[in-house]
């Protein structure tokens, strides 16, 4: 039961850190593709 919250408190927290982690990833690349040209 208790375990089962940890889980998904730590799911809650970790998914939003994923999406901003991928968007800052895309964001570099794109710059350093710019920067290329």
């Amino acid at each position: 039961m208790f375990g089962d919250y940890i889980a998904e408190a730590l799911m809650a927290r970790a998914l939003p850190l994923s999406v901003v982690l991928l968007s800052m990833a895309i964001l570099f690349f794109a710059l350093q593709y710019k920067s290329k040209e």
